[in-house]
């Protein structure tokens, strides 16, 4: 014990308990002086009473409880332990395991991209060659279709005398002796048969393919089965049912069925908000759909995106048709914007926002 001086009461002290920590007088103790309390560990009677009033409930206890049962108890929650210790283990395994595959997967891209890079650098160059080619051949295609009309004199005498000396020497269909066959026909002949040929254009068609991603939340499972009904077995066509989750997870999900195919032309068709506003969480719907747009615009560059309106929920109170109206009001602004954005690229068939009202 750790005895201490009482302030103003002269050699008396007291003795500190080693259960509650509280300084009792030594009068109040077994102890003769301080020096006795030392060399033995001392519990006040408040402590005291209340160690022997746990004694005789655990004893009470014991008596009325079979000891079958608490060695039942005893050996479930052992069992149980040793369970979670053993998810537990499997968990930091799976967890090491997948912080690996991150890192190979993480490497496998970084070396993607160099291959990229250093394709790019050696086509670039190629290209280059290519329309310089290209502008040469041009340039001698347009030297051989000169129109006959703008022949110098000299080269216009010099194939009239070439053929007229041909004619001489060997018949030809063209200009046969005693036939008329004139000069004049035989060089338009020459000429026309020097002048190349230009093969037409050819339009290259698109071959990517085509697929319809519909992806929503609480209200898709009774809209899915109506669109399933109109397309059919439609296999481009792609209906998924998230029920009970909010913006970000729908359009996480749209993301990755979008990732699957990113080289097809996509529509995507988001139907989303309503978990959002029933849950009380609305605040924000408009900057979530934004950045989810974003986000499928950056997985494929031939997407576009169709957002429906959040649809006008019933009975459910006027606080919540007030945040459906907001919500709404939102998603018009930003459809606004985002047309206006597109606009500015000039793209013809631009991917925009578009709002279509459904109703629950």
């Amino acid at each position: 014990m750790a005895p201490r001086k009482r302030s103003g009461t002269g050699d008396e002290g007291q003795v500190q308990c080693q259960e509650c920590l509280r300084w009792c007088f030594l009068g109040e103790t077994m102890f003769e002086s301080v020096a006795d309390a030392k060399k033995a560990p001392f519990e006040c009677r408040p402590c005291e009473r209340t160690r022997q009033g746990f004694d005789r409930l655990e004893k009470q206890m014991n008596a009325r409880v079979p000891e079958g049962y608490l060695r039942e108890k005893r050996e479930a929650r052992e069992a149980l332990e040793a369970q979670v210790a053993e998810l537990d283990k499997a968990g930091q395994a799976k967890t090491a395991q997948l912080v690996r595959t991150v890192a190979e997967l993480d490497e496998a891209w970084e070396k993607q991209a160099q291959l990229e890079k250093r394709v790019e650098e050696l086509v670039t160059p190629a290209a280059g060659d290519d329309a310089s080619a290209r502008a040469q051949n041009n340039a001698r295609h347009a030297g051989g279709n000169a129109d006959p009309q703008g022949v110098t004199d000299a080269a216009r005498t010099s194939g009239v005398r070439q053929c007229r000396a041909d004619s001489g020497n060997k018949e030809s269909p063209e200009a046969a002796p005693g036939s008329g066959g004139s000069p004049a026909r035989s060089l338009a002949a020459v000429v026309n048969h020097s002048s190349p040929q230009t093969p037409a254009k050819v339009p290259a068609k698109d071959q990517r393919r085509r697929q319809v991603i519909v992806v929503g939340d609480s209200n898709m499972a009774r809209v899915g089965e109506v669109i399933k009904g109109r397309v059919g077995d439609d296999e481009r066509v792609k209906v998924s049912k998230l029920p009970g989750k909010r913006v970000g997870e729908v359009m996480q999900q749209a993301k990755e069925q979008l990732w699957d195919r990113m080289e097809d032309r996509s529509l995507v068709v988001a139907m989303e908000g309503v978990n959002d506003v029933l849950q009380g969480r609305g605040g924000g719907f408009a900057k979530q759909i934004a950045k989810g747009i974003t986000e499928l615009r950056a997985t494929s560059e031939v997407v576009q995106i169709a957002v429906c309106t959040v649809p006008e929920v019933q009975k459910q109170g006027v606080h919540v048709e007030r945040a459906v109206v907001t919500a709404n009001r939102e998603l018009c602004t930003l459809g606004k914007t985002i047309e206006k954005e597109e606009d500015k690229s000039g793209h013809s068939a631009k991917p925009g926002l578009r709002k279509c009202v459904t109703t629950t």
